[in-house]
C-alpha cells in the first residue's frame, strides 16, 4: 500500500486558509511564505486527488471536499491539542 503524503500540516494549512479567508493571511498566520502556503496546497491536493479550494481569480472558496477535510481537520487538530496539553501537565 502507498502511502499517502497528507500530514497535519496541511491540516493546519486548510483550517488556517478557511479561518483567514485567505491565502495570504492563511500563511502569515502559519508563518510561512504565501508561495509555501500554494505550495502545501497543491501538494494535499495532488495527494488527497481532490481539490480542496476553488480558485476565483486571488479568493479561494472552500470546495465540498474541502469542507467535509475541515472538519475532520478542527476535530483532529483540537484532540492534538488536547493531548499535548495533558502530555505537559503530566507529574514527571
Amino acid at each position: 500500500m502507498l502511502r499517502s503524503r497528507f500530514t497535519i500540516k496541511h491540516l493546519e494549512m486548510v483550517h488556517a486558509i478557511d479561518t483567514a479567508q485567505s491565502s495570504t493571511r492563511g500563511a502569515e498566520m502559519l508563518s510561512i511564505s504565501q508561495p509555501a502556503l500554494s505550495s502545501r496546497l497543491r501538494d494535499a491536493e495532488t495527494a488527497l486527488g481532490t481539490q480542496l479550494f476553488i480558485r476565483r481569480g486571488r479568493r479561494l472558496s472552500i470546495s465540498p471536499a474541502g469542507q467535509l477535510l475541515l472538519r475532520s481537520a478542527r476535530t483532529v487538530l483540537e484532540e492534538l491539542a488536547r493531548v499535548e496539553n495533558e502530555l505537559m501537565h503530566l507529574p514527571e
